[in-house]
């Protein structure tokens, strides 16, 4: 099982959504996904604290962001026909 977290960090100067994946969301969220998948069903009051204790904490970060784009090509040849 694989965690896919979508997190807001902010500061000062503004804001940004990422998405995290499996290693970074344990970091944050200090649980392995194998415990919060049955945690989220099973026990979603437990969840819920979980995701509470991650929020408003400080993090160090470093962001990797790349720029995709997606059927662009495909879509403009059949624009373009």
């Amino acid at each position: 099982m694989y965690a896919l977290n979508k997190v807001n960090f902010a500061d000062f100067s503004g804001n940004v959504w990422v998405t995290c994946f499996n290693e970074t969301a344990e970091v944050i969220l200090g649980k392995s996904s194998q415990v919060l998948g049955p945690m989220q069903k099973n026990n979603p009051d437990a969840f819920d604290a979980v995701i509470q204790e991650a929020a408003f904490r400080s993090y160090v970060v470093k962001f990797k962001s790349e720029l995709e784009n997606y059927n662009v090509s495909a879509f403009n040849q059949n624009f373009n026909n």
